[in-house]
């Protein structure tokens, strides 16, 4: 395999509601990185940083069955404006993989726009499916560093599904009541989506009835649309507070995948306890992914 198809290169702009000067502090302090680097699913420890050029950037992350320690050198650094780093991740003692990422930021009327450029470049072409991931996880990330801005975290369930479609294709069967009743809801259930408004300060309501019978009426309010790619609305059920939360959806392509991250963000650790011990939300969340994996 070419060098050309060893390495990856991609870019990301986010907007936060905060200051570049708050957003930077998350960037270089040990206990926040730790806190939100790498993807859903993994877990990162042992954050060492010396926040100056040439100055270490580096942690150990886990998950998925291995670890990994990433060895890092900050190669730009100006406080609140733009961080770079270069690095090399090592698994028992071999570099597997290279990898360079600059983020830049520019604050707004209290709001900051992060645009990230990240590359890399593996070892041997078995590991390209770390450059298949590549976009998931940073995408992923992006958004846990929005979750730990807000300390959002602690009261966040995160559900992990994929499809063999793209991401526009995954995408479209959220977009209408058709498309939506036929997958919507946990297994044993029969949906109906009515009054759908599909843009932002629109709404969908679900009546889910289940083998008694009984119907659960639900109720979403769009917040965030960005086609194919993020979806944010707040959920809520027959008045009840035990079934309000906001839920954030990043759908990210994967090689002939689509990778779907769905976090349930709720008012406090209480709600989301409360809500797992009555409702089982996880399971309830992967059975109608799985539903919509099936139908795609």
């Amino acid at each position: 395999m070419s060098e050309e198809n060893l390495t990856r290169e991609i870019s990301i702009i986010r907007t936060y509601e905060t200051s570049a000067k708050r957003l930077f502090e998350l960037l270089i302090d040990p206990v926040s990185i730790a806190s939100w680097w790498g993807p859903d699913g993994f877990a990162t420890s042992e954050v060492e940083v010396d926040a100056v050029i040439g100055g270490r950037y580096s942690m150990t992350m886990a998950g998925m069955g291995f670890s990994n320690r990433i060895i890092g050198k900050i190669v730009e650094f100006e406080e609140a404006k733009v961080l770079a780093v270069e690095n090399r991740v090592e698994n028992g003692g071999e570099t597997i993989l290279r990898s360079y990422f600059r983020i830049s930021l520019e604050e707004e009327s209290e709001r900051t726009t992060l645009t990230l450029l990240a590359r890399a470049t593996v070892a041997n072409d078995q590991m390209t499916n770390a450059l298949l991931g590549m976009g998931a996880g940073w995408s992923q990330q992006m958004q846990r560093l929005d979750d730990a801005l807000f300390e959002r975290i602690d009261r966040t369930l995160v559900i992990l599904a994929s499809t063999n479609a793209s991401a526009r294709e995954t995408f479209d069967y959220w977009t209408s009541e058709e498309k939506l009743s036929l997958w919507w809801g946990p297994s044993g259930f029969d949906s109906r989506v009515s009054d759908m408004d599909f843009q932002v300060g629109g709404g969908a309501t679900f009546t889910m009835v289940d083998s008694d019978s009984k119907e659960h009426v639900n109720r979403i309010t769009y917040r965030e649309i960005d086609e194919s790619k993020r979806l944010v609305f707040h959920h809520g059920s027959d008045g009840m507070q035990d079934l309000s939360f906001d839920a954030v959806v990043l759908f990210d392509e994967m090689g002939h995948q689509t990778v779907i991250s769905m976090r349930f963000i709720f008012e406090s650790i209480d709600d989301l306890s409360n809500t797992v011990d009555h409702f089982n939300p996880r399971l309830g969340a992967e059975e109608f992914l799985a539903r919509l994996s099936h139908l795609l």
